[in-house]
């Protein structure tokens, strides 16, 4: 118990570094054909680039982020039911049992590059996955970094990270992958059973699923 109260904190911190992040409303436009001269995005090289400038501006001490949540009742059959807030600080009370667990930040772009941050939690507090999504001016995926915080089929309630991180081409196609498993805690490398989840990736950015509520407020 004492181990999971201690993830329930990284995941606290996690969180209170996206508020920190993504308090404010400025309108974000969906991301458009022309590049404008932007680069292509076509080499590993390009795309690292450009998706870590765009992660660094949605920074701790960036404001301008769009906040999505999903509140749909945790019923069978469900579908989900997507909102937009004004503020991190506006989801405490979205739902009977407080914050969303699935909820989406979006910042606006940086050279034409749109970075989206997504979390997604179990009830039972034995996981917690965070999916940073990086799009191309032409709304195609770049990259994605895709880090599951988890217990789930662990030996000794020992808890690791896994990360995954994914570079696409134009075309969707996977040009280079990179992953990882560490201790959750000593953030060192580890070889330890669990249990995965899928990662969260959407290769346009019109299939994330609150798009029109993001085309929506940006008119």
């Amino acid at each position: 118990m004492r181990v999971r109260a201690a993830l329930a904190c990284l995941f606290a911190s996690s969180l209170l570094a996206g508020q920190a992040r993504a308090d404010g409303g400025d309108t974000v436009t969906l991301p458009a054909g022309g590049t404008g001269g932007v680069p292509a995005l076509a080499t590993a090289v390009e795309i690292d680039r450009a998706c870590d400038a765009a992660e660094k501006r949605a920074g701790p001490q960036t404001k301008g982020a769009r906040i999505f949540a999903d509140v749909a009742p945790d019923e069978p059959g469900a579908g989900p039911m997507w909102r937009s807030f004004p503020s991190m600080k506006a989801l405490e009370h979205a739902t009977p049992d407080g914050p969303p667990q699935t909820q989406a930040s979006v910042w606006p772009p940086v050279g034409g590059v749109v970075f989206v941050s997504l979390f997604f939690s179990d009830p039972s507090g034995d996981w917690a996955q965070f999916s940073d999504l990086c799009y191309r001016p032409d709304g195609t995926l770049a990259r994605t970094v895709d880090t599951l915080n988890t217990f789930a089929g662990g030996e000794d309630d020992r808890g690791v990270s896994r990360v995954h991180a994914l570079l696409f081409d134009g075309a969707g196609q996977i040009l280079r992958r990179r992953s990882k498993v560490l201790d959750l805690q000593t953030r060192k490398p580890v070889k330890a059973p669990f249990t995965d989840e899928k990662d969260r990736i959407f290769l346009r950015f019109a299939d994330l699923p609150f798009s029109d509520l993001l085309s929506s407020s940006a008119q």
